[in-house]
């Protein structure tokens, strides 16, 4: 291809990947953020990243007891 003569393709595919590399990013974060907020550490967020694994990832969220939730019973119970 002559490189003064462009059809527009290569910046259509630069596009397509920087939108591709934040899809894909972006959910990691936020799920990183969740597990976090829920006590457990960031490094289970990586499990997004891996196609089975992400699912059992929000099964163990959904039915696990949070180390977070669990530190705030702790802490009811011995102010009473």
């Amino acid at each position: 291809m002559d490189p003064i003569v462009s059809t527009g393709t290569e910046m259509g595919e630069a596009r397509l990947s920087l939108f591709t590399r934040a899809e894909t990013f972006l959910p990691h974060c936020f799920v990183r953020m969740i597990c976090t907020k829920a006590g457990f550490r960031g490094w289970y967020g990586l499990a997004a990243a891996l196609p089975i694994l992400n699912i059992v990832l929000f099964f163990f969220l959904a039915f696990a007891e949070w180390p977070a939730l669990r530190r705030l019973r702790n802490s009811k119970e011995e102010q009473e």
